[in-house]
């Protein structure tokens, strides 16, 4: 019992991480008043996809393809190498993700990619 407890609160800590990020950028978007209907919808529907596919059983699937899943875990370390990077540099420069004060004047595309 204490075992599938711990698996759900490390999952759940897991998906509230993911969720800060998203809602950190949503937020520095709104206060710059910068495409925020777009960029919500986007959010949105991309949470809603991910959900959908949980609740029809990706998961069993991947299971059934260690071979896909070893390709999807190897890109997912990748990304967040190369997120972890571009978080240390900021960090080092000293630039914060909500600092108004260096916006970079991205077009549409650009912020919701």
């Amino acid at each position: 019992m204490l075992e599938f407890f711990i698996k759900g609160a490390l999952v759940s800590g897991g998906l509230i991480v993911a969720i800060g990020s998203q809602n950190a950028f949503v937020l520095r978007q709104g206060l710059l008043k910068k495409n925020i209907f777009y960029i919500c919808l986007l959010c949105f529907s991309c949470d809603v996809i991910l959900m959908g596919v949980g609740v029809l059983g990706l998961g069993s699937y991947l299971s059934a393809a260690p071979v896909l899943t070893n390709i999807l875990a190897i890109g997912g370390a990748l990304f967040l190498l190369y997120y972890a990077y571009n978080a240390f540099i900021s960090s080092y420069k000293g630039i914060s993700s909500l600092d108004l004060s260096n916006v970079n004047t991205a077009n549409k595309e650009k912020q919701l990619l």
